[in-house]
């Protein structure tokens, strides 16, 4: 059975503050990337039913949900080390919150 030394648990409630701390920072530079994709197919939103909506602009549209889909995984670096985030929480929630996409 592997123990843990008062060493091991003060560096992993490091690594964990850091985390902590970084994580604004994190999510906002992902956000700004998200954003810039967002831009590419926004302009597409409109009232019109979706059997209606040309398929070449849904195939836009998903592409792009992908792609921040694929960033949500975000690989910030500090200036200690890299720490990995998952902000797929995070980008469902905006996207229910400013599309209605429940994904």
């Amino acid at each position: 059975m592997d123990t843990m030394t008062t060493t091991d648990y003060q560096i992993e409630e490091d690594e964990a503050n850091r985390r902590e701390a970084c994580y604004d920072t994190a999510l906002n530079e992902y956000l700004e990337i998200a954003e810039k994709i967002k831009q590419k197919f926004e302009h597409f939103l409109d009232d019109t039913p979706i059997c209606d909506v040309d398929f070449n602009k849904l195939r836009i549209m998903f592409i792009c949900y992908e792609l921040m889909a694929s960033k949500a995984n975000y690989h910030y670096v500090d200036d200690y080390d890299d720490i990995e985030y998952d902000f797929t929480e995070e980008l469902n929630a905006m996207l229910l919150d400013e599309y209605g996409w429940e994904v």
